[in-house]
């Protein structure tokens, strides 16, 4: 049942949502340790997207760019203060814009919740209602990280794992 959701959950287009049921033994440790490991490894998944300071801080000044000189004056003279370049710049009423920066380092959390306790039915229900909250929480495009990885532990030999990733990583 949870499966269906996460599928239906998994057709927005700002992310990629995955969940796999293990069943056997579990080391997290080792899973949160693999975990970093891949994010040491690929830079995309330390990357975040901070806002550029410099147009988006200069809105006022765009606003008396447009009124005293023609939209393209006012782009292209933002543009020559801007040197670092926006890249949306080009776009009327544009104000401002977001940077990728790739972070040398960058821990993604493993967010572990044992519904043990519950009985079968009640523990699915959590579980799709777990799934389901992953995968519609924000990022924080600035200081990321933009994956997300939950571990349930829903019996001691069964766990359900879900990676939740931002499509701009």
């Amino acid at each position: 049942e949870w499966w269906e959701e996460v599928n239906e959950v998994r057709r927005r287009p700002s992310q990629l949502v995955s969940a796999f049921r293990l069943t056997g033994p579990l080391d997290l440790h080792a899973l949160e340790r693999a975990i970093y490991e891949i994010v040491r490894r690929h830079d995309f998944l330390r990357a975040t997207f901070p806002l550029t300071g410099s147009l988006l801080t200069r809105k006022r000044l765009y606003r008396v760019f447009k009124t005293i000189f023609s939209i393209g004056a006012a782009q292209s003279g933002l543009r020559r203060l801007d040197y670092r370049g926006a890249s949306k710049a080009n776009q009327p009423r544009f104000a401002g814009g977001r940077k990728q920066v790739v972070r040398p380092q960058l821990t993604v959390p493993l967010t572990v919740v044992d519904l043990q306790d519950l009985c079968g039915e009640k523990r699915e229900a959590e579980i799709s209602q777990i799934l389901r909250d992953e995968a519609a929480a924000p990022f924080d495009y600035a200081s990321g990280p933009l994956l997300r990885v939950v571990a349930v532990r829903s019996a001691e030999q069964d766990h359900v794992v879900s990676f939740v990733l931002h499509h701009l990583i």
